[in-house]
């Protein structure tokens, strides 16, 4: 390469680099809400799968030390993942909702780390985006991820994690 190649060619990377670094600057945001994860599955409807309920912090310089997890109706089984520290348990409540509740038997959930909080599931019957409104206890606070987007307004501040349940082939128990 002669030098006005070379030089292009730092100048396309320099631009690569900063427009890469920008894409991660305003994704870096969404890194703070309660996400559900599928690592690269696909939710099906009525089969069955898991997913995991990302906690991305503590609450403003606090542990976290209980998580609560609201699966709808429509997933008609759900069982909580054991974790190494963390006491779970589910409640289920007349409507068929569960509640997925894992409480810390140790320190909790630092501020500057994040948690995955397994959850295996049946999927809905019925495909479409399910929100999993999802609460994080700290030591004197609260986080309620439980707000659910509306078109055409902007992302809500604490958003529910969702879920996308695609039509298909049942998978089998």
């Amino acid at each position: 390469m002669n030098a006005s190649n070379l030089r292009t060619a730092g100048i396309a990377t320099a631009t690569l680099a900063l427009a890469v670094g920008a894409g991660l600057a305003t994704a870096s945001p969404a890194s703070a809400h309660a996400t559900a994860q599928l690592y690269g599955a696909t939710a099906t409807q009525g089969g069955y799968g898991a997913m995991f309920i990302r906690i991305g912090h503590g609450c403003e310089g606090e542990r976290t030390l209980v998580v609560k997890v609201n699966l709808p109706a429509t997933f008609t089984s759900g069982k909580p993942q054991a974790i190494a520290g963390w006491k779970a348990r589910t409640r289920v409540h007349a409507d068929g909702s569960r509640t997925l509740i894992w409480a810390s038997t140790g320190n909790g959930l630092r501020d500057d780390q994040f948690m995955d909080f397994g959850v295996s599931v049946k999927w809905p019957s019925a495909s479409g985006t399910y929100y999993i409104p999802t609460v994080q206890k700290c030591r004197t606070t609260s986080v309620a991820w439980n707000e659910i987007p509306q078109q055409g307004q902007p992302e809500p501040e604490h958003p529910a994690p969702s879920v996308v349940v695609h039509k298909g082939t049942r998978a089998h128990h």
